[in-house]
């Protein structure tokens, strides 16, 4: 290959790192200023749901529109049994999981999934599941009505469609009411209830706001875009350059 040649490759190879480095920098950025509105959103919606009068959820089946973002109570008898455990959460530092237990709202009826806290896992063995402490057959739980809750990162459903659990697996990395109706078989409302009443079972309901991250989201969106724009800056200047070093050899060379 002659220098030319190896000249131009060369170009061509900074060239499209250059890009790559661009585009993926832009994505990131677009994708934090993104976060940072969803969570925005999130947070104009629970000031409006605090702000109002709470809904008493029905044992008939209602239309997601008519639950999310509400600000709800819940009365019925909660199915201890149907109880699952969502790993990898943590509370000041401290690893565990978050409990999510279905609220029968009436005999042999409708039920709707109570995110109800969180509780530390066994530093020894973190698959083992705590034991709950038991409640009155009937509750009264007030809360906030989500289509879903934040979700950890699943591996799998990059390689394959997401399964359903085993129907004895009660450790679950995500949970939402579709996945939940077809392991438990129960009839659910479409949202799970994301409780802030207190009751006497052991559970922290500390939740964090999701305006808190916005400042995050947004500084990341800046490092992102900022990444992007230096890259692009020292290309130009490397080919700036890179061009002046050959007028100056042609120069020299006549």
């Amino acid at each position: 290959m002659s220098t030319a040649s190896q000249a131009q490759w060369r170009q061509w190879v900074g060239a499209s790192a250059t890009l790559a480095v661009v585009v993926a920098g832009l994505s990131l950025g677009d994708w934090q200023v993104r976060r940072a509105a969803e969570k925005r959103a999130a947070q104009q919606v629970r000031d409006a749901a605090g702000a109002s009068a709470p809904m008493a959820v029905p044992a008939a089946i209602l239309p997601l529109a008519d639950l999310e973002g509400r600000r709800v109570t819940v009365t019925g008898h909660m199915l201890m049994d149907r109880s699952i455990f969502i790993d990898n959460r943590s509370h000041q530092g401290v690893a565990g999981m978050h409990v999510v237990t279905p609220v029968e709202l009436a005999p042999g009826g409708a039920a709707i999934l109570v995110l109800r806290g969180w509780v530390a896992s066994d530093p020894s063995n973190r698959s083992q599941l705590p034991v709950l402490r038991g409640l009155a057959d009937s509750v009264q739980i007030e809360g906030l009505a989500q289509r879903e809750i934040g979700r950890g990162l699943e591996l799998p459903r990059f390689f394959s469609a997401e399964q359903t659990p085993d129907p004895n697996q009660r450790l679950w990395v995500n949970v939402d009411v579709d996945h939940y109706a077809k392991w438990s078989g129960l009839n659910l409302q479409p949202v799970i209830v994301r409780q802030t009443s207190a009751l006497e079972d052991g559970l922290v309901r500390a939740w964090p706001k999701p305006g808190d991250d916005v400042v995050k989201h947004e500084g990341y969106a800046t490092q992102w875009y900022g990444l992007s724009l230096a890259a692009a800056l020292l290309w130009l200047w490397s080919t700036f350059k890179s061009r002046r070093a050959k007028r100056r050899g042609e120069g020299t060379s006549q």
